[in-house]
């Protein structure tokens, strides 16, 4: 008995969890993360290279910084625009039918 009352209260469990991680603010979350972790990847190789002078520092910061803040502004209910691989570009174009008013992904290339 104790073990189908534990196996429906795991069902239970994992239906309230799969349904938590699937709305749709957790699903936008996941997606926008993944390009937010994109462009910090971008950042920390540049602060890994082996010429790197402590002015670049700043400045690599400062740009990963403004770009964070231009394109994922608290006032916006979408990112202006992704800035990662393209994944999460591919995912809300298809969700709305192409009326997505994001931009492509581009990547910055910042000359030192």
């Amino acid at each position: 008995m104790e073990a189908t009352s534990n196996t429906a209260e795991l069902r239970r469990t994992a239906t309230q969890l799969y349904q938590n991680l699937t709305t749709y603010d957790y699903f936008l979350f996941f997606f926008f993360y993944r390009d937010v972790t994109a462009s910090f990847a971008r950042t920390s190789k540049q602060l890994q290279a082996r010429d790197l002078q402590m002015s670049d520092v700043g400045r690599y910061i400062s740009v990963l910084h403004k770009r964070l803040t231009s394109f994922y502004s608290e006032d916006q209910e979408y990112p202006a625009e992704l800035t990662g691989e393209g994944h999460a570009d591919a995912l809300m174009f298809e969700l709305y039918d192409g009326e997505f008013n994001g931009l492509p992904s581009v990547t910055v290339v910042v000359i030192v």
